[in-house]
């Protein structure tokens, strides 16, 4: 073996100086925390078995569940791309038929709306051909609110599927899913979050804790309708959420609102608490 081979596998590592180790020492001590950060970080993306189910019914023939998961789909930020192609599928082969049945329409009219869930550009094509060519009126309707709502999905799904905070106890994806809509930027879908958190009657110390944050933080400089009806949205839910634990929140508001308004409503929902 030749004598540069051993010197380069031979030859001892260098001292580092105390300074130098101390930095490697930090830089492992950051990695370690780095890491223990992303692995205690949850998602809130629909989780595999929801997935499973979701693509179940796309694949099947019942109309019905069809139709109630395409609901789901418009404030899940569903990732799974074949769920949407089978929509998609779907809705050509479909929309053509002349059917006045209110149902049909009705189940087509919520199929437009879950592909516009997807947030993606490559089904603008179809929804658009739905909204000029369907026989049904209702249905040409609601395909056109559908085109035009895939922009809003597209920015909403990243807002609605951003990794959760560590440390925040939040079971299950839906209570992720409604936590990143509370502290969403976009007050409409901040609305949507708070409704699903009220049909849904969720009792969490967690989102119970957030909705009474985005109150104290909204109530007095509410304007706007949309304002308004949020934090009308945002108290029902924390009365569900929270409960009489948050009765000095809806006190505040009661006293502090500069809308009359949502001053009725915070005294109409601490009465129930």
């Amino acid at each position: 073996m030749s004598h540069l081979f051993l010197t380069l596998f031979e030859r001892r590592p260098h001292r580092l100086s105390g300074r130098k180790r101390a930095a490697e020492k930090i830089g492992v001590h950051f990695t370690a925390m780095a890491l223990s950060i992303l692995a205690f970080t949850a998602s809130a993306s629909v989780d595999k078995a929801e997935t499973q189910r979701l693509l179940e019914v796309y694949r099947g023939n019942d109309k019905l569940a069809q139709k109630k998961d395409a609901e789901r789909l418009t404030y899940w930020a569903v990732e799974e791309q074949e769920i949407y192609a089978r929509i998609n599928t779907l809705l050509l082969e479909q929309y053509t038929l002349d059917t006045k049945g209110r149902e049909h329409v009705d189940y087509l009219a919520w199929l437009a709306k879950g592909l516009a869930a997807s947030g993606d550009e490559q089904y603008r094509g179809t929804l658009q051909e739905v909204a000029s060519g369907a026989k049904q009126g209702k249905l040409r309707k609601y395909a056109s609110i559908a085109v035009e709502s895939l922009d809003t999905h597209k920015r909403w799904n990243a807002l609605i599927n951003k990794p959760i905070p560590p440390g925040l106890d939040l079971p299950g994806f839906q209570q992720r899913n409604y936590y990143n809509m509370l502290i969403a930027p976009d007050m409409e879908l901040v609305r949507i979050g708070a409704k699903r958190i009220s049909f849904e009657a969720i009792s969490s110390p967690v989102l119970a804790a957030t909705l009474s944050d985005r109150i104290l933080a909204l109530h007095e400089s509410a304007d706007d309708p949309l304002d308004v009806d949020t934090l009308a949205w945002l108290l029902k839910a924390l009365a569900t959420c929270g409960g009489a634990e948050y009765r000095d929140t809806f006190t505040a508001v009661a006293d502090g609102s500069g809308k009359g308004k949502i001053r009725k409503y915070a005294k109409k929902y601490a009465a129930n608490l």
